[in-house]
């Protein structure tokens, strides 16, 4: 309680200074500025604006990170309890729950994908350690990704996992594309929330699950084939197995235990309603399997991806340093208001000269109400990107930064003094591993 008290003095302390330079907007004025890392910096503004048509006061957390000048910078994603399925965690306990099992020294954290409230877990493209974890749900949505060596990546990952088989000298399947990762199935998608992800995966007629999901697939029914393989699932790569089990459609009965099937290391099964069933169900134990995952080339060099689990594609905000068309990403997207009201945001953006950032923008209390996605288009052309997506924001949106002061975090607040840090799918962390020097 007391260094608590003592951090809430420093801060209070702290002069406010305005910036020489102002947004199109706002008039800025630092509230406080931590060099993070050399070449790593987090900032608090408070911002001004000049004219009612511009909206109400802001407060916004600025994460700039140039790679160029920190070597050892990387950005890991980390999952809420290490899983896919019934993991929803506050951002700061994530990291503080594996501070000291993260691969290097603890910089900074955002929330990052949208995820399942009634399942759990990120909904669109994950990767963690060039792992993909989840795909399949947003086919065009737009996410971040992050090179090994810190550089960031905005695009359409547009993953998919294929599905060759073989049996003695015969290839009897050949690339046959499997809707989900790590997903709900179909026949249970109605267990999901919101409503955009439930109508996503409607046609989640076939899903494969890996240990990263849970102890247990979860599903009933259908036909499964229990998978022993050997490697994950990494762009451009194959790994190769061999069917163990086939429940289902002529194999033995069919799974009837409401927590699914067992998931353990080098474990994969992959399950199959409707049409897809009726494919799967001539294979048999002893046939030969190759699971072969293709995404876009911007992404052969990630190693963490997270977002794009939104129906409007994320959406993307700033495209080659224009606005991109949300009005076209609205008509996407049912909840029309989500992008003209006030609301708080977490966004990714990359400048032309390989720097980037994450701008949270707080919301939902008396100084800070969020913003339109319109005025924060604006912002991120004042503070240069060239490329910029939008991730899970409104009170998901957070930002947790390591101190100088002795006391490991500091945490944006979204909540208006109304409630208590959000719980989300997952969380990008920055990271310095030893190769690197912390700032002063």
């Amino acid at each position: 309680m007391k260094k608590w008290l003592c951090l809430a003095l420093a801060l209070c302390l702290l002069p406010l200074t305005a910036l020489g330079a102002e947004l199109t907007e706002f008039t800025v004025r630092e509230r406080l500025s931590l060099s993070l890392a050399d070449g790593v910096t987090y900032r608090q503004w408070d911002l001004t604006p000049k004219t009612r048509s511009a909206g109400m006061s802001q407060r916004v957390h600025l994460l700039e990170a140039d790679p160029a000048a920190c070597p050892g910078l990387s950005v890991v994603n980390l999952l809420g309890q290490h899983r896919v399925w019934d993991n929803l965690t506050p951002v700061s306990r994530m990291v503080k729950t594996d501070q000291k099992a993260l691969p290097g020294a603890f910089l900074a954290a955002v929330n990052g994908d949208f995820f399942d409230e009634g399942n759990g877990g990120p909904v669109g493209y994950n990767m963690e350690q060039g792992e993909w974890l989840t795909l399949g749900e947003f086919y065009d949505g737009w996410a971040v990704g992050f090179t090994k060596d810190g550089r960031m990546l905005l695009g359409q990952p547009r993953a998919t996992v294929f599905l060759s088989v073989q049996r003695d000298d015969t290839l009897i399947l050949d690339q046959f594309p499997i809707r989900a990762l790590n997903a709900a199935r179909a026949d249970r998608a109605e267990r999901s929330v919101p409503m955009n992800v439930v109508d996503e995966r409607r046609d989640n007629l076939s899903v494969l699950y890996t240990p990263r999901y849970d102890q247990t697939t979860h599903t009933q029914g259908g036909t499964e084939l229990i998978l022993s393989v050997n490697g994950d699932l990494r762009t451009g790569q194959t790994a190769f197995g061999v069917v163990q089990m086939v429940y289902g459609a002529g194999g033995l009965p069919e799974n009837t235990d409401r927590k699914g099937l067992p998931l353990a290391e080098g474990t994969m099964v992959l399950s199959a309603i409707g049409e897809d069933a009726e494919l799967l169900s001539g294979l048999r134990a002893g046939d030969r399997v190759y699971l072969t995952c293709r995404a876009d080339p911007l992404f052969d060099e990630a190693v963490t991806v997270s977002g794009g689990g939104r129906p409007d594609h994320g959406p993307l905000l700033i495209l080659n340093g224009k606005p991109a068309d949300i009005l076209q990403a609205q008509e996407l997207d049912a909840n029309k208001e989500y992008f003209y009201s006030h609301h708080a945001r977490n966004i990714a953006a990359k400048r032309a000269d390989g720097s980037w950032f994450f701008l949270v923008i707080e919301g939902y209390r008396a100084g800070s109400y969020g913003m339109p996605l319109e005025w924060a288009q604006q912002v991120l052309l004042d503070l240069g990107a060239v490329t910029a997506v939008n991730l899970d924001g409104g009170p998901s949106a957070t930002m947790v930064t390591a101190l100088k002061t002795g006391e490991p975090f500091l945490r944006s607040d979204n909540s208006g003094g109304r409630r208590a840090e959000k719980t989300v799918g997952n969380a990008l962390v920055l990271i310095l591993t030893p190769a690197g020097n912390k700032g002063e």
